[in-house]
């Protein structure tokens, strides 16, 4: 599930490379609902133009509390902090601009 798109009226503002970015909830609602591991694969393209897969287990959220919109919320924080750590590390690689994730933030306080 591709999590680094722009979500139109689907998502909400979480912060993503230090900035509020509209950040898909799928993910983080099929984790709350049903708690299924998350885990990240990233394909990172290499010199000789072949690719090395990469998978990252999700961080570790508490759901026990009841709370599904603040628990959304700390997942998709962690998702997109994972992403951030992903694209700084490697800024060459990642093409996602495109998506205007930053599109519609001016509400986010």
């Amino acid at each position: 599930m591709l999590i680094d798109q722009y979500a139109m009226e689907h998502g909400t503002l979480v912060p993503f490379l230090g900035k509020p970015a509209n950040t898909v909830r799928t993910a983080a609602g099929l984790h709350y609902k049903t708690g299924c591991s998350v885990i990240f694969a990233r394909a990172l393209l290499e010199k000789d133009n072949s690719y090395r897969i990469e998978i990252e287990e999700g961080p570790a959220l508490d759901r026990s509390a009841g709370d599904q919109e603040g628990f959304i919320s700390a997942c998709q924080k962690a998702h997109n902090d994972v992403l951030t750590r992903w694209i700084t590390a490697y800024p060459e690689q990642y093409f996602g601009w495109f998506h205007r994730r930053f599109k519609d933030t001016i509400s986010y306080q």
